[in-house]
């Protein structure tokens, strides 16, 4: 069991890294986006790069295993949804447990975003290794 888990421990503990930021809250970013909130740009860049860990786990895995390196359309939905859902957790944990923390919709749209754009990332480097 730990060897099927071993190519996603960088996926995991960066997923640890996102429940620690959830949980407490940092130092503000004073960043002058007109457009955009610097907090969304940190929600786009945290779960793109868990996307493209897991993404990333699963090609060493199937590497170990021999199998051919392709991503099907039901594993980029997978890993999709393990983004998708995994933000939506924080932000319920936040909401339910943490008073000084918020529950926004602004924020699991920034979080769906960067998952897919992880997914662009995963895809890309498909292409590249064939």
């Amino acid at each position: 069991m730990i060897t099927l888990a071993k190519p996603y421990i960088p996926a995991i503990l960066w997923a640890v890294i996102i429940l620690y930021l959830s949980a407490f809250s940092g130092p503000q970013i004073d960043l002058n986006f007109s457009f955009i909130a610097p907090d969304k740009v940190s929600h786009f860049a945290a779960y793109g790069l868990l996307s493209v860990l897991v993404g990333w786990g699963y090609f060493r895995q199937q590497f170990r295993l021999k199998e051919k390196k392709e991503l099907s359309i039901k594993v980029l939905l997978i890993i999709l949804v393990i983004g998708f859902t995994y933000g939506v957790l924080m932000e319920l944990m936040q909401y339910l447990f943490l008073p000084n923390r918020y529950f926004e919709y602004g924020d699991m749209f920034a979080n769906f975003i960067g998952s897919l754009f992880g997914l662009v990332i995963i895809r890309i480097y498909c292409l590249n290794i064939k």
